[in-house]
């Protein structure tokens, strides 16, 4: 099985990547799609990268930790954009019909057909690392959201006079020291 992905290895990664990109708006889609590099095409390049990167990890029989940096850059993008969780993972799924469509002539022999099984298996795998790298991330934006309104609170109640925040400022929202005013309920 990892000399078919060797061999085949190049065809697989386009086809994915076709797959993943079906997946955007027409707009999206079409910018993604764009040949570029890093900088011009920041998001398609990650994506092409990370899915020729999990291909030739599969082609050499890597360990799956190799995975979670290809990873990682794919579900970080998905993360953000207006993906369930599940429609941001299942990308990776998307690679077992590229494959079989790939290589179907190939699993008519029951051995390869066999090795396939297990390599399926290894894709499932795959789809459980990427949601958790997706839950990781989730987790992420919220707190960014939750530390950013907390901030925010923080700094109207500094400029409302009611609050002094010490020399910390308002880096530190969670340790407000209540100062009465003059001539304020103490």
């Amino acid at each position: 099985m990892q000399k078919l992905l060797s061999q085949n290895k190049a065809a697989i990664a386009d086809k994915w990547l076709d797959l993943l990109i079906e997946t955007y708006p027409p707009d999206a889609a079409r910018l993604f799609k764009r040949k570029g590099d890093q900088f011009g095409n920041p998001v398609g390049s990650t994506i092409a990268t990370g899915l020729r990167e999990i291909v030739e990890g599969l082609a050499s029989g890597a360990e799956l930790s190799a995975f979670a940096a290809p990873l990682d850059g794919i579900v970080k993008i998905r993360s953000i954009q207006d993906f369930s969780a599940s429609q941001a993972v299942a990308f990776v799924l998307m690679l077992k019909d590229v494959l079989r469509d790939e290589l179907s002539r190939e699993l008519r022999e029951p051995a390869v057909a066999k090795q396939f099984v297990a390599l399926e298996r290894r894709i499932d795998e795959l789809t459980l690392l990427a949601f958790d790298i997706y839950a990781q991330c989730r987790d992420r934006v919220a707190q960014i959201k939750v530390d950013e309104v907390k901030r925010r609170v923080a700094q109207l109640m500094k400029e409302s006079g009611k609050f002094d925040f010490g020399p910390s400022d308002v880096s530190d929202p969670d340790s407000p020291v209540e100062r009465p005013q003059q001539g304020g309920v103490r």
